[in-house]
């Protein structure tokens, strides 16, 4: 199970057609893919946080706001605060 739905996202971006929906279902694997990464923490589950559901929701509408690459930062700070509560430190 994805941490978000086509339908969550879709409503989050208000986007009422289906135009968007092969893109959109790329994101949500992408972001499910970053947020496994990013945490390092094998012990959540990331498909029933809420935080982390809205993080997801956030970094998916950053992306879809930035499709061209036109970026000056990574992500979302207001995404990342979410989820570092959750993040396994990597000790090098």
């Amino acid at each position: 199970m994805s941490v978000i739905s086509l339908d969550e996202v879709k409503q989050h971006l208000k986007y009422d057609d289906n135009s968007n929906d092969d893109v959109l279902n790329g994101y949500i694997l992408a972001v499910e893919e970053f947020i496994l990464s990013y945490l390092n923490n094998t012990k959540i589950n990331i498909s029933s946080n809420t935080a982390i559901k809205q993080a997801a929701l956030l970094i998916v509408g950053y992306w879809d706001s930035n499709r061209n690459g036109d970026i000056n930062m990574s992500m979302p700070p207001a995404a990342m605060a979410l989820l570092n509560v959750y993040k396994t430190p990597v000790i090098t």
